[in-house]
């Protein structure tokens, strides 16, 4: 009920500041408590804790009102969220707290000057008297306490009975002086204001644009600092103090049935804030904290939730830096746009990445910030704290007083993929541990739309909730993208280079579809993003999912830095949204990776990684004839699958790296990469020929050397090309003994046998490097690809079809967003261009 009647109070005082204060009576205020004492009264339920989880329908106690959750919260003050769309529902009053307060007989009339606030006293006695007490205070934030204590008697007792004629006298107390009508209060260093709060300072009113404390408002106004200038004062002269005469006292004659007489003492008071409260997010804030389980540099993200672009250039961070528990302070630069979000990440290199408006980094190799599962951030600007976390254990105090409230918010554990976040509905800051929850997956430069029981069923590094309608990832509309729940996907952004006469590095759209269908033939979207280059609208089947596009050419190009040629790094780092960094693969199809000029390597992968390139420039591949076009198609197709295997984490052996095992039929082969995987494995003896044709060697029927690429049955020059990953099925070859009727294990065509040793004869046993790597090995093994692959990059342990008794359903990422070298698959080019 107090609650009530004090924000009721408040509100005339803050609503009709014109009207002078003589016209509100005693009655007026008996008559605001009754309408309080008439609100609707709530089961009284357990206090609300900020460290509970409450779900939908569950009831809490503040401040002597009850709240209901609509739906699972965790540390959202219901005081602060319980607006239309919002967590928690208003139900009413406390039952326990709802007293019915009775009216008086009578309402004494009392009638000061001026004054905002208001101290009355109504005591039975033969002559009651009314004495107001005025006093001036500078603080716009009353505290309402009211006492009703009826004592129903004859002859009320007074405790003392005041002079009948007596004189008020203004309290000795100091009294903050006030500026004439139109203008505010004066500006104090010791007092912290919130976001819209106005001030008087030499003459001019400022108003607050968030919180702050001991920052002249005349040196801190303007673009991206904490005070706005409104006007000047017409005049800023202070009034006098105010000495209040009181009217005569009013007596109250009891009538001679016994009349209930409450003691109604309502007392505003002007309340030192030695807290921060809860203030919109109307600042500069973090927003993010990515875990770094591997302690080599995360990053955190910051948002600008005003409508104004705020400068960086006076921002710094402090956080902790190598070692670990060092307080090191990084400069900012830049400009963050308004309602918009900024990428802070790690730099471990000599040389920073260029910054975006999405992303910049900090620090070098030698220094950079680092966290483990307890760590600490704050914003500053002017030596004084703009926004501050603490999480885990960390203790670090903050440059401003008040800055942060209580303890720290959760500690960063779990997995790689965790992130702390403030969850983007919320509209308040409380500057405490309320504000954050820990999130299996982070959702850098966008918003913080993935929930603390977000969970990733198909285990491919997406939250399945942002694979449902409606559901979103950072912002981004993964569903209109063409992800659904229930189906494995992975996405990948496909940049490629400005070329004029080179066809080999214009990805084809035939190649693209031969790509998603080998993976869709699994029950696994994969969905490739070229931009506009097939079309003008968003379209999953076209291959426009609304990022990718061409890049400048360069002559050669690397996947990391290289002296001598381009870094696809960099492409990356300007041409993808960092909002998909962390469920999307980049692959840029360039030149080629030599810096002589000569084509090379078809491409270069990371293993379990995010990253691959595709170099099939100067290999001579164009569309002048039927059979050049495949070949352009099916060298695109299968070699785009290869590398892209890599960043799933298969090698050219499958779990190993023995490439050329003529009993794994992979794309990951290089024997089936380029020239397609057997489409009849009952007779592979083609292939061996053409193998052992290649490399210089006769083969039944042919001389050395002249086994055309485009003679293989379902070779790339065809359109039976078949690209795939392996299924496993074939057996161990044992290099010191073949059994050429066995072939690999597939099944035998009639009359069909291995020549292993190409001498046209049927063998039992054949001492034969059948993959040509200097080693005879005893069990030269197939593996199982589809089994294996894994589509939550980096450092991810579960697979997609690993067996359903898994009960950690989270796919686990390396979340660093600065691309650092990872292992990469060596790759060597074909026979063919080296002949050239």
């Amino acid at each position: 009920m107090f609650d009530y009647v004090s924000q009721a109070f408040y509100w005339i005082s803050g609503n009709q500041r014109k009207m002078k204060l003589n016209k509100i009576a005693l009655g007026s205020l008996a008559l605001l408590m009754g309408v309080a004492s008439m609100t609707a009264a709530a089961t009284c339920a357990d206090s609300w804790s900020t460290a509970q989880v409450y779900t939908a329908g569950q009831t809490v106690v503040l401040q002597g009102n009850t709240y209901r959750a609509k739906w699972w919260t965790l540390g959202e003050n219901p005081l602060l969220n319980s607006a239309s769309g919002q967590v928690w529902a208003l139900v009413g009053v406390c039952a326990s707290t709802a007293t019915a307060t009775p009216s008086p007989t009578r309402a004494p009339q009392v009638t000061p000057t001026a004054t905002p606030t208001v101290t009355a006293t109504a005591s039975p006695s033969n002559t009651p008297v009314m004495t107001p007490t005025p006093v001036l205070t500078a603080t716009p934030i009353p505290t309402v306490s009211a006492t009703s204590t009826p004592k129903p008697t004859l002859t009320p007792t007074p405790t003392s009975v005041p002079s009948a004629t007596p004189t008020a006298t203004p309290s000795p107390s100091p009294i903050a002086t006030l500026p004439v009508s139109g203008c505010a209060a004066l500006w104090d260093a010791a007092i912290a204001y919130v976001g819209g709060a106005k001030v008087l300072r030499q003459g001019i009113v400022y108003q607050a644009k968030w919180w702050t404390m001991g920052e002249d408002p005349a040196l801190n106004s303007g673009d991206a600092k904490p005070w706005q200038k409104l006007a000047e004062c017409s005049n800023s002269s202070p009034v006098p103090t105010a000495t209040v005469k009181p009217t005569p006292t009013t007596s109250i004659v009891p009538s001679a049935t016994p009349v209930i007489t409450p003691s109604v003492t309502p007392t505003v008071t002007a309340t030192p804030q030695a807290t921060t409260p809860p203030v919109g997010l109307d600042h500069l804030v973090i927003n993010e904290v990515a875990a770094d389980t591997i302690g080599q540099g995360s990053w955190f993200e910051i948002y600008n939730p005003t409508s104004q672009a705020i400068t960086l250039n006076d921002v710094s961070v402090r956080i902790q830096s190598k070692p670990l528990n060092a307080l090191s302070t990084y400069p900012l630069s830049g400009t963050i746009e308004a309602k918009s979000y900024l990428v802070v990440a790690a730099n471990t290199e000599a040389v920073a990445p260029k910054k975006t408006a999405q992303i910049q980094y900090i620090g070098n190799y030698q220094d950079w910030p680092i966290w483990g599962a307890d760590g600490s951030i704050e914003l500053i600007r002017n030596n004084q704290t703009l926004d501050f976390v603490k999480f885990g254990n960390n203790n670090s105090p903050t440059i401003s007083a008040n800055a942060w409230q209580g303890g720290a918010a959760a500690a960063l554990s779990g997995t790689g993929s965790y992130a702390l976040v403030r969850y983007y509905t919320q509209t308040s800051d409380s500057h405490s541990a309320a504000d954050w929850r820990l999130v299996p997956f982070g959702t850098p430069a966008g918003r913080n739309d993935v929930d603390i029981d977000a969970r990733d069923e198909d285990r491919d590094g997406i939250p399945t909730s942002a694979k449902k309608p409606g559901g979103t990832y950072a912002g981004l509309d993964l569903y209109a993208m063409g992800a659904r729940a229930g189906r494995p996907t992975i996405l990948v952004h496909l940049d490629w280079m400005q070329s004029s006469n080179d066809e080999g590095i214009k990805p084809r759209k035939e190649a693209l579809q031969l790509v998603r269908a080998a993976f869709n033939r699994k029950g696994i979207d994969l969905l490739i993003d070229v931009g506009q280059l097939y079309s003008p609208v968003l379209s999953a089947a076209d291959f426009n999912l609304g990022s990718a596009k061409e890049v400048p050419y360069a002559r050669c190009v690397s996947l990391y830095k290289n002296a001598d040629c381009a870094n696809a790094m960099d492409y990356k780092n300007d041409s993808m949204d960092v909002r998909r960094r962390l469920v999307a693969h980049y692959a840029l199809m360039g030149s080629t990776q030599n810096s002589n000029g000569y084509g090379g390597s078809s491409g270069l992968g990371e293993i379990n990684g995010n990253d691959f390139i595709v170099t099939l420039g100067l290999w001579g591949l164009n569309s002048s004839s039927a059979n050049a076009l495949y070949t352009l198609i099916n060298y695109q197709a299968g070699t785009i699958m290869h590398e892209l295997g890599h960043n799933l984490g298969l090698l050219h052996g499958g779990n190993d790296d023995k490439n050329n095992k003529p009993n794994y039929l992979s794309v990951m082969n290089y024997d089936y990469q380029l020239n397609g995987v057997p489409s009849d494995p009952t007779d592979i003896n083609e292939r061996i020929y053409y193998r052992q044709n290649s490399m210089g060697r006769a083969t039944p029927g042919r001389a050395a050397n002249t086994y055309g690429v485009c003679d293989l049955l379902d070779g790339p020059c065809s359109n039976r090309f078949v690209i795939d990953y392996s299924d496993g099925k074939s057996i161990a070859l044992n290099e010191w003994s073949l059994d050429e009727a066995k072939m690999i294990g597939r099944g035998v065509k009639a009359g069909a046998y291995a020549d292993w040793n190409y001498n046209g004869q049927l063998e039992a046993s054949v001492s034969r490097d059948v993959n040509d790597d200097g080693v005879s090995d005893t069990a030269l093994s197939d593996y199982d690809d589809w089994t294996h692959i894994q589509l939550a990059f980096n450092v991810s342990i579960y697979s997609v079809f690993r067996s359903s008794s898994e009960t950690e359903l989270n796919s686990r990422q390396n979340i660093r967003l600065l691309e650092t070298e990872s292992q990469v698959s060596v790759e060597t080019p074909p026979a063919f261009l080296s002949k050239k």
